[in-house]
């Protein structure tokens, strides 16, 4: 028969299941919950309260558990009832002052699933084996967790962790391994949202609230989380993260180590750099009273401070015919006194002015410039590489020409690495087996010199011919969308550029060219290489039209029968098949920054 005070006690039940990998093989909460329930029935004890808890117990700091242990010190209850002593603990902290509870009789009892622990000197002591026990096989877990994450990052080159954000960790049943492969549902659209701030000047939020709002991205589903939009936090560790141009970082030891990994980057390194330098100028935060074309993507040519805008307006008073400024504080005309408000049909002028913001040097002479003449240099800036609509459509149409038979190239050259690629992985995985193996037990048969010189080259070669796959497989899809921005924008930039919004003007400026700067009222750059290879062909055009005495404006889509110099020239270096091939290589490498 059951002792009266154990079943007149009254007990806490605990229910804790970890979310970590260390306890997959652990009752769920609901599992425990039904089997003590069954004992809570069967011995009639009274229940003060149920707590539950998904948290590791691996460190202490459970506030659930605390809470608990803060109860029953208070007098709330004297036992405890769990499925097991390791749901109550897993580190040294909470398992004495489990222990001293017992000691000191603030828990009387303990009931788990397969016994009653009571306050006598040889539970306490089952008690402390018990839960060094939990704790041994904890550690036991963790370096076992920890040796196969080293071994992935030292030997496979890969993220021993969680997969990032547009990853996955996919199975091989080849190899029995987990290599990491892209997330098709989110790689490609975080990779847009990072093109868009490095590229069409989006500021880290835009990015995200397109990211979310107009691209819908939900976060992976796991078994406690997820399906959620990206938190901005989440996004800035991703643009901050290196894994994301391929490095992968990883601290052992208290020392940190790096390497580039196996796995597709999402940028360049050239474009994490810029991407950086674009987080810096978002460190502090501005308040923006009004929104201005072209804003910080300019400089001043004397001193090298930003260019910033001002707004100015004047009123032409109606009756003294005083043009005068207008300010914040200005009420009335300061020749004849008449109130503005008062004043009939007044006419206002609005003038926009770009100039140094002198924080470099506060007498920078460098003047203002007013927006119309700005702009009436952009234009012509436009103009020198305008390409006609016709010769647009004709120069993509040999793209795709050009496109199919770097395909079929493209083909056999990934075949020929992939075979490769399978060979090398096939003669490390051998070598591994028998570097690994029982016969090899003491290094007798394989010294580990021996092993990691013959590893080296292999594992070299085979992550050269991984850099090569890749590079090759984002080639093409690279080559089309590039060209295809380049003709357009070239094409269609004026046109856009007069009826654009103040984002869309910006971003062509932007696209022009580097180092913009203002230099005695005269808007300088350094153009992208496509605009300067346009510009010295339509030269080129220009004077063999006058040689051949062609009065019209060529255009290659109308005109068939074009000479050959024209279509040298038109066409760039041909291979011997001129009329199939557009071959310039740097219309195909060339970078566009914007995407209109």
């Amino acid at each position: 028969m059951l002792d009266t005070e154990y079943q007149k006690g009254k007990y806490f039940m605990y229910l804790r299941k970890s979310t970590e990998s260390e306890e997959k093989q652990v009752a769920s909460i609901g599992d425990q919950k039904s089997d003590l329930e069954e004992i809570i029935q069967r011995e009639k004890l009274q229940i003060v309260q149920i707590f539950e808890e998904s948290k590791s117990a691996h460190d202490p700091g459970r506030p659930i558990f605390n809470e608990m242990m803060d109860r029953i010190k208070n007098g709330e209850a004297n036992g405890i009832i769990a499925w097991h002593l390791n749901r109550l603990s897993r580190n040294p902290v909470d398992g004495g002052l489990i222990i001293y509870f017992l000691d000191k009789r603030l828990i009387k009892f303990i009931r788990v699933k397969d016994r009653v622990i009571l306050n006598t000197s040889t539970d306490k002591f089952m008690v402390s084996i018990e839960l060094g026990i939990s704790k041994k096989y904890s550690d036991d877990l963790s370096d076992v967790v920890k040796r196969a994450n080293r071994v992935k990052f030292n030997d496979r080159y890969e993220w021993a962790g969680r997969p990032k954000p547009g990853y996955l960790n996919s199975f091989d049943p080849v190899t029995k391994l987990r290599p990491t492969v892209i997330d098709p549902d989110r790689f490609h659209i975080l990779k847009d949202s990072m093109k868009k701030i490095i590229y069409d000047n989006y500021t880290t939020l835009e990015a995200l609230h397109w990211l979310n709002d107009d691209m819908k991205y939900k976060t992976r589903m796991t078994t406690s989380d997820g399906g959620k939009p990206l938190q901005k936090s989440a996004f800035y560790r991703i643009l901050k993260d290196t894994y994301y141009y391929g490095l992968i970082t990883r601290n052992e030891d208290g020392e940190k180590k790096e390497i580039m990994g196996r796995h597709l980057p999402m940028i360049t390194k050239e474009e994490y750099d810029a991407l950086q330098e674009r987080l810096k100028r978002k460190d502090k935060p501005k308040i923006i009273k009004h929104e201005f074309a072209y804003r910080g993507i300019m400089r001043c040519g004397d001193c090298g401070a930003s260019i910033i805008a001002q707004e100015k307006y004047q009123i032409i008073c109606p009756v003294c015919k005083l043009k005068f400024h207008r300010g914040k504080k200005t009420v009335y005309c300061p020749k004849c006194k008449t109130n503005i408000s008062e004043m009939t049909n007044p006419k206002i002028l609005h003038y926009v002015y770009y100039g140094c913001s002198k924080r470099k040097n506060p007498k920078c002479p460098e003047k203002h410039i007013q927006i119309s003449n700005l702009e009436q240099q952009i234009e012509e800036m436009l103009a020198k590489y305008e390409i006609p609509e016709d010769f647009c459509k004709w120069a993509l149409r040999y793209l795709k020409v050009w496109t199919k038979d770097k395909t079929d190239n493209q083909k056999v050259i990934r075949e020929n690495l992939h075979k490769r690629h399978f060979e090398l992985q096939q003669r490390l995985d051998n070598l591994v087996l028998a570097y690994t193996s029982p016969e090899n037990k003491n290094h007798d048969i394989m010294p580990k010199e021996q092993f990691e010189r013959i590893k080296l080259p292999l594992t070299d070669e085979r992550d050269t011919l991984l850099g090569q796959l890749e590079s090759s497989d984002r080639y093409q899809d690279e080559v089309i969308e590039l060209t295809e921005k380049t003709f357009n924008f070239s094409c269609y930039a004026r046109y856009w550029f007069a009826t654009g919004d103040l984002r869309t003007k910006t971003q062509i400026l932007a696209t022009l060219g580097n180092n913009l700067i203002i230099r005695d009222k005269k808007l300088l750059l350094e153009p992208s290489t496509p605009f300067v290879i346009l510009e010295r062909s339509k030269k080129d055009v220009a004077e063999i039209t006058k040689c051949y005495n062609l009065d019209k404006e060529i255009i290659p889509t109308i005109q068939t029968n074009l000479p050959d110099a024209l279509k040298y020239k038109m066409l760039g270096d041909l291979d011997s098949n001129q009329d199939t091939i557009l071959q310039r290589d740097v219309y195909y490498h060339c970078t566009i920054s914007q995407n209109i």
